[in-house]
């Protein structure tokens, strides 16, 4: 041990490796043992000097101004312009955010966003990408339609379009995310000769799909769903992104074998429920939990025989059911450790000291009112500016003044501040930041569960993340570049 300043994991084959908490090493007990004293005396000192910084920044830091908080979204933000063309939606899944099981979002709505408000919500956005152009000179604005169920609202997605490319002579990258009940040609026509690349939720064959992801109570979605997206694979011609959500009583086995023999499909994302401020969770018992959580350590077992066998480094363009597979699991096993190490990277702004919270304005969500927040997935109770006035530095500064003084002020002695996943969505409770312990134990738990997991697929295979990386992104692009 250097000091105290470290979490001790120990992973599946018995070894144990030490995480320092100010500089973010990660050490092996064994290679600490064989390091000369030189060695141990540098890390000490770098793990000291990363130490007195985060002392010293707690220290120095003053409330920003309205001045301040507008160089921060110039510096880090202005990435993407997410558009709420309706609230409306024809489904009602139960795990859904916008649902009864969620208390600090809104509901389900009956309001379609106008073309007049977009497209105010467009002007504004594009000006600020453009007063932005010297700090992001080679940036490609995002524009992303969000529902709701977006294509309820169609012709005004139509509209946007045509609008954006009117204005903006360079070049975007333009989404939207759909649960696929309503695509018709025109539909798919209109997105392949505009460039757009939809995204689509599937959550596997049709009885994990249908638990869920229903029209009305007990009537899924997956029959209309999966002959919607066979059309969409037939006229786009390339592999569909797809967004699978999984819970407790999903069996993950048929997920994976789902998508392994679907080719039509390219896994983007599989994520877990969100915990974040529901009663989702209380319908579970814990025997259903506990059968998941073996389900999920018997597939981790599997996926680590995957990495220790080692990979194929020449994947054909046309991938084997050897490569799916791969690259599923890896949507479940590796993925968790990519964003281990890259909040290490990304996270820690300076002005809002610890967590992965964004600097508001980094991407901005307009709602059917024209208001504008943080994100989608945030509660509303704290708006960042509006149609009528565009970005409110003012009220900026102040959420990310009060973040700091009620979160990230206490985080300054956490054994997990250089990598925690939280952010504004984790606290804002009542339009108030609130410290929440719980969650604070929680994600303490899953940062030594996942740091135990980096570490041992290191021990497998020190080159296996590094190719995950390189060649899930590698495939992602080229199904973009294929679109386009």
């Amino acid at each position: 041990m250097l000091d105290n300043n470290q979490v001790i994991i120990e992973t599946k084959s018995g070894e144990e490796y030490e995480f320092l908490t100010n500089s973010g090493i990660i050490l092996s007990e064994k290679g600490l043992k064989a390091s000369s004293q030189q060695r141990i005396e540098k890390l000490k000192q770098i793990e000291n000097a990363c130490k007195n910084d985060i002392n010293i920044r707690a220290l120095q830091r003053k409330n920003l101004t309205a001045r301040e908080a507008k160089d921060c979204v110039m510096k880090n933000g202005l990435t993407e312009l997410i558009i709420e063309v309706t609230n409306t939606c024809n489904m009602r899944c139960t795990y859904c955010i916008f649902g009864e099981k969620y208390g600090e979002l809104r509901e389900h709505g009956q309001k379609n966003m106008t073309f007049e408000t977009a497209k105010v919500a467009i002007d504004t956005f594009l000006t600020l990408v453009n007063e932005n152009h010297i700090h992001n000179p080679d940036g490609k604005p995002i524009f992303s339609f969000y529902g709701g169920e977006p294509l309820l609202n169609f012709t005004l997605i139509k509209k946007c379009v045509v609008y954006i490319k009117k204005v903006y002579s360079g070049e975007v990258f333009i989404t939207l995310t759909s649960n696929a009940t309503l695509i018709t040609d025109e539909m798919l026509y209109f997105f392949k000769e505009n460039l757009i690349h939809p995204i689509f939720s599937l959550d596997g064959g049709r009885h994990e799909h249908d638990l869920h992801r229903v029209i009305r109570k007990n009537v899924g979605s997956y029959d209309k769903v999966i002959e919607k997206l066979y059309r969409a694979y037939e006229v786009l011609q390339f592999p569909l992104f797809i967004n699978a959500v999984y819970s407790y009583d999903t069996d993950l086995r048929k997920v994976i074998d789902f998508f392994v023999e679907h080719e039509e499909f390219f896994l983007l994302s599989i994520n877990m429920v969100s915990p974040i401020n529901t009663s989702y969770f209380d319908d579970f018992t814990y025997e259903k939990k506990n059968n998941f959580i073996r389900t999920w350590k018997e597939l981790q077992n599997e996926y680590y025989s995957i990495v220790k066998c080692g990979r194929n480094e020449k994947v054909s363009k046309k991938m084997s059911k050897d490569d799916r597979r791969i690259l599923v699991m890896d949507m479940l096993f590796s993925r968790q450790c990519m964003n281990l190490v890259l909040r290490q990277i990304l996270s820690n702004n300076k002005q809002l000291g610890f967590t992965a919270a964004c600097v508001p304005g980094e991407r901005i969500f307009v709602d059917v009112n024209g208001d504008y927040h943080i994100c989608e997935k945030i509660s509303r109770t704290r708006k960042i500016g509006c149609n009528n006035t565009g970005l409110d530095y003012e009220e900026i500064a102040n959420i990310m003044n009060e973040y700091y003084e009620n979160i990230s002020s206490t985080c300054v002695s956490c054994e997990i501040k250089k990598v925690c996943p939280t952010c504004f969505n984790n606290f804002l409770t009542g339009g108030v930041f609130e410290k929440k312990d719980e969650m604070c134990t929680m994600n303490k738990k899953a940062f030594i569960d996942n740091l135990a997991h980096y570490c041992y697929i290191n021990e497998l295979d020190n080159q296996w993340l590094d190719n995950y990386r390189s060649q899930y992104y590698k495939k992602a692009k080229e199904l973009v570049v294929t679109l386009g």
